[in-house]
């Protein structure tokens, strides 16, 4: 028999990846009692991300220098032809980081806020009253009921509990594959391999990372087997029947949700569809979410209502330019043969206008540098 529970917590998130973490932390600094429910054994367990961002973000969130791993100076883009192309970011100041490390700063600055974060509890259920939200989950082996006033769904790709709740998924949902790597890549720039006869509108990545490991990984549409990845690795001679090979296999939501709010419960990062469409990346987007969301929670709080629906409105306002722009060149370029990228690639190189293009490239925001591109290919197609 479960107790109800007496004690009501402001908030509770379920999932503590860096948008449930970042956002515990923000509540809790403002004095709201906050619990966070993850299922995995730690908050840095299973952490199937490539790392990359923007030195702007590591600026904003205040990230510790001793996180980042490297700072990147361009991309080798790969096309499955063997054509290959430079492409220099340097200006743009991206950074791959300890992407475990990462979590768990944000879990420790979360805690010395005064939130409490529960692992290993799988969450099983979560009702709304008039008056608050109940969420029953498993730990250790006992089930659990807590209460709260609001709830934030941070749990990336699983869709469960935002369709129990009547919340509305994002529309579209790709098949990752990550894994880490133990030795020296061969080559000092990160590689994007576009490959649609295998990888549809995606594409692989490898990233090195340190002198002694490397991040490799594919995103692609549709629910792709195992043996996709590793058909990737054996065309750059990864050898993936080692031992140490066990990649993480995940969904990963895109476009926005059309229904990220309602009553007490709301989504947050990924489960809202906060990723960019462009690259997959997540964290700036999920962070950026935290704020908003933080924002939207106190406003409830200051004025005693008791309805998220306005974060809706508010993700749209912050994301929707940037990820229907992705969406529109994904579109555009998998519908062209491979021969009329290429074309249009070496037609980009040669005339100067890849230089254009690198200078008005932001790490964060995709837009500008799309709708130009856009533009020359409506003159070129």
């Amino acid at each position: 028999m479960v107790t109800v529970p007496s004690s009501l917590y402001d908030v509770v998130i379920i999932g503590a990846g860096p948008t449930g973490l970042h956002l515990a932390g923000l509540l809790a600094e403002k004095g709201l009692e906050v619990c966070v429910i993850e299922r995995k054994k730690s908050v840095s367990s299973d952490v199937a991300c490539a790392g990359v961002i923007s030195l702007n973000t590591v600026h904003e969130y205040d990230i510790p220098a001793h996180l980042i791993r490297k700072k990147m100076g361009g991309v080798k883009v790969l096309l499955e032809n063997g054509k290959e192309y430079f492409v220099d970011i340097s200006h743009s100041a991206g950074v791959i980081i300890d992407r475990e490390g990462f979590n768990h700063h944000l879990e420790q600055r979360a805690l010395c806020h005064g939130a409490k974060i529960v692992t290993e509890a799988r969450t099983e259920g979560v009702l709304e009253n008039k008056h608050c939200v109940y969420i029953t989950y498993r730990h250790q082996e006992r089930q659990k009921l807590i209460k709260a006033r609001f709830v934030v769904l941070a749990t990336g790709s699983d869709n469960t509990l935002a369709v129990r709740s009547g919340l509305k998924p994002p529309p579209v949902q790709f098949t990752g594959f990550h894994q880490i790597l133990p030795g020296l890549w061969k080559d000092e720039y990160t590689l994007v391999y576009y490959a649609p006869s295998l990888l549809g509108s995606g594409f692989g990545w490898i990233i090195p990372e340190k002198k002694s490991q490397y991040r490799t990984g594919i995103l692609t549409p549709g629910n792709a087997p195992l043996a996709v990845f590793k058909e990737f690795l054996r065309r750059h001679n990864i050898n993936g029947n080692e031992k140490n090979f066990r990649p993480l296999k995940r969904r990963i939501n895109q476009g926005l949700s059309p229904l990220a709010a309602k009553g007490r419960i709301a989504l947050a990062g990924e489960a809202a569809g906060l990723v960019k469409t462009t690259t997959g990346g997540g964290i700036s987007f999920g962070m950026k979410s935290a704020e908003i969301l933080a924002c939207e929670l106190m406003r409830v709080f200051h004025r005693g209502q008791s309805d998220l629906r306005s974060v809706t409105t508010a993700f749209a306002s912050e994301f929707h330019a940037e990820i229907e722009a992705g969406f529109r060149i994904r579109k555009v370029v998998s519908s062209l043969s491979l021969a009329k990228v290429t074309l249009i690639a070496d037609f980009i190189s040669a005339d100067g206008i890849m230089n254009r293009l690198q200078s008005m490239f932001k790490f964060d925001k995709h837009s500008t540098t799309i709708s130009e591109f856009m533009d020359i290919l409506g003159k070129l197609v």
